[in-house]
């Protein structure tokens, strides 16, 4: 959505973004204002099953119902006083529809990934997906693809890396929703450790001292830049996330595929199949990784997607969209 916001503030169209304290001066030099709710919760789902992290996924839980609270609370007044024009909406933030209706804003929802849409729901959707993303290659009637939206923004945490000029590159990184095991990146590890590849670790959630020493060709870090690495990297380990999966395209990088949910899954079948990537075996994984490197049909195939990714202006596609539909509400 913050490639979005900022194509429209370079158009002069006044923008605000409800996001937590720290995108704020992403959000800022987007050209827009950030509308900060009160309190903010990591959005995080732990690796596994065990007590601790039932108890953990609780916890979580609870408190995104207190950040909703927080965000009703900010965002109604501000659609009170009648001054916005329209508003676009990320259908997972679960804030009630009728909060739109009954101030008489109009909304436009905004699928940050795969739609779910029901039959006979009226008005238009943008879905950040490269049309080729769509399962089957077959588009939901009303639902317009706008994507690759890619706003390289760092994380304020992520750390510069520093590596080597020659040799190849391996970056890991699964996500900062779905956590992930240290057997996960110990897989990783012991299948590269003295290799002539270089690899870099994303933990996310994990901290990267449980990993213990490392070898001198592997770095960890809890977060990383990752758009400036996937344009450098040889080889992309990734969950299959769409903005990953984007990612990869534009720079024409293969993918091994690690997903964890019902959404990742549908991205990686759909990668596999258009022939940029592979479903991650861990018993195999170095032998995957230096297969994609060489493999002339992965390259070529990755290269026909990049191209048709390349091609699309994503923002200036939505920014248009969303403009012809305040236009019309003013009767412009």
């Amino acid at each position: 959505m913050l490639a979005v916001a900022a194509e429209l503030a370079v158009r002069g169209v006044p923008v605000s973004v409800l996001a937590a304290e720290r995108y704020r001066a992403a959000i800022a030099a987007a050209g827009a204002q950030a509308v900060v709710p009160a309190t903010d919760r990591i959005v995080r789902v732990p690796a596994g099953l065990r007590p601790h992290e039932l108890v953990d996924r609780g916890r979580l839980w609870f408190g995104r119902r207190s950040v909703r609270g927080d965000t009703l609370r900010t965002l109604r007044p501000r659609l009170q006083c009648g001054r916005s024009v329209l508003c676009v909406v990320d259908p997972h933030l679960r804030i009630g529809g009728r909060l739109f209706e009954v101030n008489r804003a109009p909304a436009v929802q905004f699928w940050t990934t795969y739609p779910r849409w029901r039959s006979g729901r009226s008005g238009l959707a943008l879905a950040n997906l490269l049309p080729d993303l769509w399962p089957g290659g077959v588009q939901y009637e009303g639902i317009r693809s706008v994507g690759p939206l890619i706003c390289d923004h760092p994380v304020a945490d992520a750390a510069p890396v520093s590596l080597p000029r020659r040799g190849r590159l391996l970056v890991v990184s699964p996500g900062t929703v779905f956590a992930r095991s240290a057997e996960f990146f110990r897989t990783v590890i012991a299948a590269f450790a003295g290799s002539e590849w270089t690899v870099v670790l994303a933990t996310t959630h994990l901290p990267v001292e449980v990993l213990g020493p490392l070898p001198s060709n592997i770095h960890a870090y809890s977060w990383i830049r990752q758009g400036e690495l996937v344009r450098r990297a040889d080889v992309l380990l990734t969950h299959g996330g769409i903005s990953s999966v984007q990612e990869a395209i534009l720079a024409g990088t293969p993918m091994v595929l690690a997903p964890r949910s019902r959404e990742q899954c549908r991205t990686v079948r759909r990668v596999c199949a258009l022939g940029g990537g592979v479903w991650l075996r861990a018993d195999r994984l170095r032998a995957q990784v230096e297969q994609l490197v060489v493999d002339p049909v992965v390259r070529a195939r990755l290269g026909e997607l990049q191209a048709r990714a390349a091609a699309r202006a994503g923002a200036a596609i939505a920014a248009d969209m969303l403009m012809d539909i305040a236009d019309h509400r003013l009767g412009l």
